[in-house]
C-alpha cells in the first residue's frame, strides 16, 4: 500500500537514519482516537532490490520471515513537537 507522506534518509556518521511521518488515520483509519501516553506494537521492514535480489532491513523481528506481531516493541506516543 502506498501512503503519500513526508520521508527523509540521512547519513550520520556510521548509521543511516529512516524518518517517516505516517497520519495517524492511515494506520488505524480516522475513528479511532489518538492521545499522548497511548502505546502501539510496532515493527519495520525496508525492503531494498536494485535488480540483483532481495535485500531488507528489519526492525523488531516478525515481518520479513513470519508474521509475529508478538515480536514487536511497544512505542508510547508522545506530543507532537
Amino acid at each position: 500500500t502506498y501512503i503519500d507522506c513526508p520521508v527523509s534518509v540521512e547519513k550520520h556518521k556510521n548509521k543511516w537514519i529512516y524518518r517517516a511521518a505516517i497520519p495517524w488515520a492511515e494506520l488505524f483509519g480516522a475513528s479511532r482516537p489518538v492521545s499522548e501516553g497511548y502505546q502501539v506494537r510496532f515493527g519495520v521492514l525496508l525492503n531494498d532490490n536494485d535488480g540483483d535480489g532481495r535485500k531488507y532491513v528489519e526492525f523488531c523481528e516478525g515481518i520479513a520471515s513470519s508474521s509475529r506481531p508478538n515480536t514487536f516493541i511497544n512505542v508510547t506516543l508522545d506530543a507532537k513537537k
